[in-house]
């Protein structure tokens, strides 16, 4: 299990990096809050563990902002903020739990590890297989928003009023466990499984960092920049991302990188998806920044 945690009490954080390591857990420490920020969005934890009070950049703040660009992992909320307002925001924000300090430490890691068996429940293709609409997905806010319906019987019957069953309605969906049929806005499909994030007939996964089209079924595997380049478009497809966004996504608000740099990988990122034979595309805004088109 992959742990992030964003607490800027030094002894607090490495007593629970200390515990879970020793559970042969793989532990980050970020004690800013633009940090942890940054660090979340970047690569791939299976849970979070949060303080609110954080130099640079607050837990609320942060949570909300996870949730917009969104990044689904399981966040836990851990302050010494008690009151019940505080619960609720943090809640509203997108938190799975809440624990207030001080805690005892091994209740602390009780409720991670429900946290991420209860995620990795929701994304397995058991669980997902009677779902076959591909609606079962967490949204921004952390609330399970799937398509629950009352139907017992075969899942692959939906009654179209007159009596009788479309079995064929919903193929796409069988075919691909990944296709997440509600979505018409930025045709994207990146909860149904935490470890991909795609749109149009795009796939990151974000362990290997291989960029596939499922549509022509290449893949090919990007460098490290180009992966942290190709994420951040992919979570705001068709959304336009200045210049100056991106500079700071890739390398940091203190960088002395100029644009250049910029757009070269840009070209790289360009000749890849023409590699893969892609139907999306990156597009230059004269003057303003690209978009990645699906």
């Amino acid at each position: 299990m992959k742990i992030l945690i964003i607490e800027d009490g030094f002894l607090l954080a490495d007593m629970m990096k200390d515990w879970f390591k020793k559970k042969n857990n793989k532990v980050k420490i970020c004690m800013d809050g633009l940090e942890g920020y940054e660090e979340a969005l970047k690569n791939p934890y299976d849970i979070i563990i949060l303080d609110i009070m954080l130099p640079s950049k607050d837990g609320f703040s942060i949570l909300s902002d996870l949730r917009s660009n969104n990044i689904i992992t399981p966040v836990l909320i851990l302050s010494a903020r008690s009151e019940l307002e505080d619960k609720l925001r943090g809640f509203k924000s997108g938190a799975e739990d809440y624990l207030t300090k001080p805690f005892h430490i091994e209740e602390l890691e009780a409720r991670v590890n429900v946290m991420v068996e209860k995620m990795y429940y929701i994304n397995s293709p058991q669980n997902n297989s009677g779902n076959k609409n591909g609606n079962n997905f967490i949204n921004a806010s952390g609330n399970n928003s799937g398509n629950i319906s009352n139907n017992t019987g075969n899942p692959n019957n939906n009654s179209n009023g007159n009596g009788k069953s479309n079995t064929n309605s919903n193929s796409s969906s069988d075919n691909n466990p990944n296709a997440q049929s509600g979505n018409k806005d930025n045709n994207t499909f990146k909860y149904n499984d935490p470890s991909k994030l795609c749109a149009g007939s795009l796939s990151l996964d974000k362990n290997s960092h291989i960029l596939e089209d499922t549509s022509s079924g290449l893949n090919i595997l990007l460098p490290s920049k180009e992966y942290i380049l190709m994420e951040y478009f992919l979570s705001n497809p068709n959304q336009l991302l200045s210049k100056e966004q991106i500079t700071v996504h890739i390398w940091g608000y203190d960088t002395d990188v100029n644009y250049n740099n910029e757009e070269v990988y840009i070209s790289f990122l360009r000749k890849k998806l023409r590699y893969l034979n892609s139907n999306v595309s990156i597009e230059t805004l004269r003057g303003s920044g690209y978009r990645l088109k699906v």
